[in-house]
């Protein structure tokens, strides 16, 4: 008795395990009011070339000098945050943004991504770029409306610590 009970509920985590994955592996299963962060060669490109869309409104995170992440939104959508601070010229701003953090992410070894940033429906509704672990949250708020979070304030760090486990490499 109590071994069948034991392989019931294995099966059971079994199917609840493969029905999760599968419905992750799809893009099926997504939380109802939020979106994602997809990888994207061609957003990398244009933001290292330093190409700006005019669709786009550009906000960066961190500092002038080396900014913890970029992101253009669409233009029709409101961010709703106080910690991105808008970039009001992007044109001209963008190159000595990206080399900002291209220098601060060459200290500690990381490499720069650019994404697709995508609402709860899977559509395109801007672009990011960061480290790998800069990506974070995006949250749909009401109809054209999103809140993405900023990166953490030590995020090249902590990827450091992470990777090498102390301050002294």
């Amino acid at each position: 008795m109590r071994k069948s009970i034991v392989t019931i509920i294995g099966y059971a985590l079994l199917s609840f395990i493969f029905l999760s994955f599968a419905g992750c592996v799809t893009g099926d299963l997504r939380f109802e009011n939020y979106g994602d962060i997809k990888p994207n060669s061609a957003v990398t490109v244009s933001f290292e070339t330093y190409q700006t869309n005019t669709n786009l409104n550009y906000y960066m995170s961190g500092t002038d000098a080396a900014p913890r992440g970029l992101m253009g939104i669409e233009k029709g959508y409101t961010l709703e945050t106080e910690l991105w601070h808008r970039v009001d010229d992007p044109l001209h701003a963008l190159k000595e943004l990206v080399r900002g953090m291209q220098s601060k992410a060459s200290e500690y070894n990381l490499t720069l991504y650019g994404f697709d940033i995508r609402d709860n429906r899977g559509n395109d509704i801007g672009d990011w770029y960061s480290i790998l672990d800069g990506r974070m949250p995006v949250k749909i708020t009401g109809e054209k409306r999103v809140m993405v979070y900023p990166p953490p304030n030590d995020i090249y760090e902590r990827v450091r610590f992470r990777r090498f486990g102390t301050e002294d490499d």
